[in-house]
Parts: C-alpha cells; sequence; structure tokens
C-alpha cells in the first residue's frame, strides 16, 4: 500500500513509549493503542486526509524486542503495519524497522526523557524524521516528516494515540 507508508513508520514508532532504559522503555509501549490524526502521503500534490490506527505492541523479554502490528486508513484507502524497535542495553539508541509496500525502511536515533527522534531513509530518494512523545503513560503523539528536493513531493502523518 503505497498510501501507506508514512502512516507504517507511525506505527512502528508508536512502539515507543516510556522510561531511561531500553527494557522499561520499550516495555511500557506494550499494549493495544488506538487515536487519529491526518496524513498526506508521499508523493506530487497529494491532500491532506483524516486518518484512523488501530495498534498492538509485543515486548518480548527474551530478545528485548518490541514488535508492533496494526492498520491505519483513510477515506481513499488503509493498509496493515508491522514493524520492531529494539533499543541498545548500554546506551539511548533505538534502532528499528518498519515493512511498506515499497521500502524496508531503517531508523535510528536517541531517546531523550519520555522523547525519541529517529532518522532514516525513506522512499524514492528522500530522508525521514519521526519524532515521538510520550504524555504520560497513556497518551502518544507522533509526527513524521518525508522530505525530498521536490516540496510538492514531501509527505506527512501527525496522530495521536491513546492506551486502549
Amino acid at each position: 500500500m503505497n498510501k501507506m507508508t508514512p502512516v507504517a513508520a507511525l506505527v512502528l514508532i508508536i512502539s515507543l513509549a516510556g522510561e531511561a532504559y531500553a527494557s522499561e522503555f520499550l516495555k511500557s509501549l506494550e499494549g493495544s493503542w488506538r487515536g487519529s490524526g491526518e496524513i498526506r502521503q508521499f508523493g506530487a500534490n497529494k491532500p491532506t486526509e483524516r486518518t484512523v490506527c488501530k495498534i498492538t505492541s509485543e515486548y518480548s523479554e527474551k530478545t528485548g524486542e518490541l514488535k508492533t502490528k496494526g492498520r491505519c486508513g483513510t477515506v481513499s484507502g488503509s493498509g496493515r503495519i508491522n514493524g520492531r524497535l529494539q533499543q541498545s542495553p548500554d546506551s539511548k539508541v533505538v534502532v528499528g524497522n518498519f515493512i511498506g509496500r515499497d521500502a524496508n525502511s531503517n531508523l535510528k536515533g536517541t531517546l531523550s526523557g519520555q522523547q525519541v527522534t529517529l532518522r532514516g531513509p525513506g522512499p524514492k530518494n528522500t530522508a525521514q524524521q519521526l519524532n515521538l512523545v510520550l504524555k504520560g503513560k497513556s497518551q502518544l503523539s507522533i509526527e513524521l516528516e518525508i522530505k525530498g528536493s521536490d516540496p510538492a513531493k514531501n509527505g506527512f502523518s501527525k496522530i495521536s494515540l491513546k492506551r486502549q
């Protein structure tokens, strides 16, 4: 689902929300999340649309990995999302990936308090920046920007999620 690439990145990042150490930080994101927001798909002159998402995250004590799966949709379509996140046990570095129709994107960032900023390659020679902010233990704000050389083709997503 080409249209869901920005949402897929956001959902992956939903897997982040919490405290200072890897296991506690990722573990605190385990559970079900629902929310809505707006998205402008990456591509030439795409309109901004409302989106709704439902996401489930599971943390593995054995691997220290948070796996996320779910679905996001707009009036023009919907798509499944899958991703995983891991934080280095000796640092605040967070790495992960999401799998979309057109790309398997790798993201890397640093945890600072209850916020993480992840960066990585985007679709078709672009760059992505994802900001995730946890508000308390039950509300998550996600913002994603995809930027390339042509501003008319840039995309973004802004989604607010609540723990279910």
